[in-house]
Formats: C-alpha cells, sequence, structure tokens
C-alpha cells in the first residue's frame, strides 16, 4: 500500500510537472504574442503617424495646387528624420523600404538606394535578416545598384536577391516570379539578350500556369518578350544588316500585334501596359517604313494617352515625338513642324532645355521647318538648342555647331558658315606649365 502510495505521489508529481511545463510555455507565447501584438501596433500606428503627418500633412493645396507630382512629395519627405522614425527603427525599416521602392518606380534609382540601404541598415539592427519584408529591400537595393552601374557585379548581386526570394517565398510565389521578371530585364539591359529571352520565357511559362493566360503579370511578361525581339531587330540596323532588321521587326510587329489583341481583351482601354503596348507597335510600324500606318497608330493612341497618363508622361511625351518624326519620314513637312515644335515646347520644361531628348527633337525640328522652306525657323532652333548646351565644347554642342555651318552653307552664307565651322571644333586647351624641381 505504502508502495502504491509513493507512485501515485510520483505519477501526480510528474504529472503536476509536465502541467507546470505546459502552463510556463504557454504562458510565455502568451507574453510573445502580446509583445509582439504592441510591437506591431505601435509600428502601425507610427507609420500611419509619419503618412498622416510628415507626408501627406506636408501639402498645401494653397501653394502646391491640385496636382502634386509624385516625385516632388517624395523628395519632401525622403531625408525626414521625424521622431517616430528615429525612435522606431522598425518604423523606419518599412518607411525606407517602401520610399525606395517608390523612387524605383518613378526611375529614380539614385534616391532609391539611399532609402533601400537605410532599410537594410535597419532591417540588420532589428533583427528582420530572415523577413520576407528585408529580402525585398535587399532585392530591390540591388536592383537600384543595377540601373545606375550595370556590371557583371550587379547582376550577380541581383541574381542571390532572386535566389534568396525564391528560398524564402518559394518559386511559384508571384514576388519570386516579379524578382525573376526584373532579373531577366537586368539580362537585357546589359545586352545579354539570349539569356534575357530564357528567363522571360521560363518566367512566362511559370505565371501562364500559376495565373492563368491573361493575367495581368502573366501579359507583363509576354510584352517584355516581345521587347526583346524589337532590341534585336535594332541591333541588326546599327551593324547595317538592313535585311535581317527588317525581318526581325516583322517578328517584333507579329508578336506585339497579337498582344495587343489580347490585352485588349483583358484589360480595359487606358491600362497602361495597352497604351504600351500600342505605342511599341507604332513604333515597330515606323521602323519598317510603314509611315501611313505608324501616323494612323498615334494617332488614335494619342488622344487616349493624354486623357489617361497626362500631357507630360514621359511615354505621351515619346509618342508625340515619335509621331512628328513619322510625319517627317512621310514628306508631310509643315504637320511635322508644327507636331515637333509643340513637342519640343513640352520637353525643354518637362525634362530640361539640354536634355538629350530635346536636342533630338530640336534637329528633327529644324529639318522639318527646312523641309517646309522655313529656313531661318530651321536656323532659330538648331540656334537655341546650341545655346542651350552649358558646356560648347561638349560632343552634343560641336555636333549642332557643325549642324548650323552645314546649313548656312547650304544657304550659300560662307561668312556664317565659317564662324559656326570654327565653333564646331574645341577650344584650345592651353599647355600646362611642366612641373619644375626644387
Amino acid at each position: 500500500a505504502a508502495s502504491a502510495f509513493v507512485l501515485v505521489l510520483t505519477t501526480a508529481t510528474i504529472v503536476s510537472i509536465a502541467f507546470g511545463r505546459a502552463e510556463a510555455v504557454a504562458r510565455a507565447a502568451a507574453v510573445e504574442s502580446q509583445e509582439r501584438y504592441r510591437t506591431e501596433r505601435d509600428v502601425a500606428q507610427a507609420a500611419v503617424g509619419f503618412l498622416d503627418d510628415d507626408l501627406f500633412g506636408r501639402l498645401d493645396p494653397a501653394i502646391d495646387g491640385p496636382e502634386v507630382p509624385l516625385a516632388s512629395l517624395l523628395d519632401r519627405v525622403a531625408l525626414v528624420d521625424a521622431p517616430r522614425l528615429l525612435n522606431q527603427p522598425a518604423v523606419g525599416f518599412q518607411v525606407r523600404r517602401v520610399l525606395g521602392r517608390a523612387y524605383l518606380g518613378i526611375g529614380r534609382p539614385s534616391e532609391a538606394e539611399a532609402q533601400l540601404a537605410e532599410a537594410v541598415r535597419l532591417g540588420q539592427a532589428i533583427g528582420a535578416s530572415s523577413s520576407a519584408e528585408f529580402a525585398d529591400a535587399v532585392l530591390r537595393l540591388n536592383e537600384a545598384r543595377y540601373r545606375q552601374r550595370p556590371s557583371p557585379e550587379a547582376i550577380a548581386g541581383l541574381r542571390e536577391a532572386v535566389a534568396a526570394q525564391s528560398t524564402m517565398r518559394g518559386p511559384d510565389d508571384p514576388t519570386t516570379l516579379s524578382a525573376r521578371n526584373q532579373l531577366a530585364g537586368a539580362f537585357k539591359h546589359a545586352g545579354e539578350l539570349d539569356a534575357a529571352e530564357a528567363e522571360y520565357r521560363a518566367v512566362l511559362a511559370d505565371r501562364t500556369r500559376t495565373l492563368g493566360q491573361e493575367n495581368q503579370d502573366t501579359l507583363t511578361t509576354a510584352y517584355n518578350l516581345a521587347l526583346v525581339s524589337h532590341e534585336r531587330a535594332i541591333r541588326l540596323r546599327r551593324a547595317a544588316d538592313e535585311a535581317g532588321a527588317i525581318a526581325q521587326f516583322q517578328i517584333a510587329l507579329d508578336q506585339l500585334q497579337a498582344l495587343a489583341t489580347r490585352i485588349d481583351a483583358a484589360l480595359p482601354a487606358n491600362h497602361e501596359l495597352a497604351l504600351s503596348t500600342h505605342s511599341e507597335v507604332a513604333g515597330a510600324l515606323m521602323r519598317l517604313r510603314r509611315y501611313d500606318d505608324a501616323a494612323a497608330a498615334f494617332d488614335r493612341l494619342l488622344p487616349l494617352m493624354r486623357s489617361t497618363l497626362g500631357r507630360n508622361h514621359w511615354r505621351t511625351l515619346e509618342a508625340e515625338a515619335n509621331l512628328g518624326v513619322v510625319l517627317l519620314r512621310a514628306a508631310r513637312f509643315a504637320d511635322a513642324r508644327d507636331q515637333l515644335r509643340e513637342s519640343l515646347e513640352r520637353l525643354r520644361v518637362i525634362r530640361g532645355e539640354s536634355s538629350s531628348e530635346a536636342v533630338a527633337v530640336s534637329e528633327y525640328l529644324a529639318n522639318a521647318c527646312e523641309k517646309a522652306g522655313d529656313t531661318d525657323q530651321a536656323l532659330r532652333v538648331l540656334e537655341r538648342a546650341h545655346a542651350d548646351q552649358p558646356n560648347p565644347d561638349a560632343p552634343v554642342a560641336l555636333a549642332l555647331a557643325r549642324r548650323i555651318s552645314d546649313l548656312h552653307a547650304r544657304l550659300n552664307d560662307p561668312e556664317r558658315r565659317d564662324i559656326w565651322l570654327r565653333r564646331s571644333e574645341p577650344s584650345p586647351t592651353e599647355p600646362k606649365p611642366h612641373p619644375t624641381g626644387g
């Protein structure tokens, strides 16, 4: 009986200890859960405060007007060191990550790199290195660095970041597939078209399988794949292989037109992917020298681009300039002059007076003016473009001076021809004195 009593006590003690351990584990889990909840709550409240006070709270309709460019808004908050960011690194990590992605989205990789590098630093400091958000920050940081400095090292960093995304989220996760799509784009920009095409085709197959053929992401990858064909054609033309270029442009056009049909059935007509695809169709027609077809395509597209994207969106500006070039090559010189003049005015404001886009359109405009018999206007356009260059010895300024000299030669004005011919030569540099010994 005594031994049975001891056995009962021992069993009860074991059970009590087991229950005690389980209770302690549950209590610790509850405390951890409450702590995590408080942290997430505090982070969320601080993030909302940052958006409310530091981002949107900085808007002043009386000063900013009804339409504030996203870039301007981002620039106002990018360097903010609000107490909620300084005192809560977890908040700073998320905010800097989002700001970096936003800068990437508007084509400002330098600013994106600064924000994302800080996000990665903060993520490491708070022990978030194994989180999906941290992997995203590393991926975007490598993408920002690649966009500024395309190099084998940058591509290697991007490839490692994509592999980390795949390991963390799984190979079929939409974020992983998006990262692989970005990697294919990096190959394309680096000139590795075979690698780009192979990666785009693999992503397209996986997106079609997991998301469906008419999903927006699937259609985006198909669009990117068609652009690889277009880039191959451009390279063939640069290499003076005109027959090969024409054949490749036709392949690209067939791909783009088939894709445009699918996009029109799946997405609204004013969707940016639809606008981009139709713009590329018009561009391919232009490069195939089907100028009347290209002009008609741009004429159909531009009203929708203006109403959807705005007159100052880069795609609208590009399409308007291309329409002017098409009209010029179709020998519609007066129409081309009017279209290019309007395009140039906005390019000078949006891109800058000395930008490469403004210079290129200035040269096309001068050509259209001369063909239309308005040589005085052609000279004014070229001289304005030359005056807008900050460095008269820069190659672009010297080329403009030579163009002006040639125009004066065609006008039988030898004096002005020689003046501008001298300006087309780099300024002589004074020889540096030899160092003397002492």
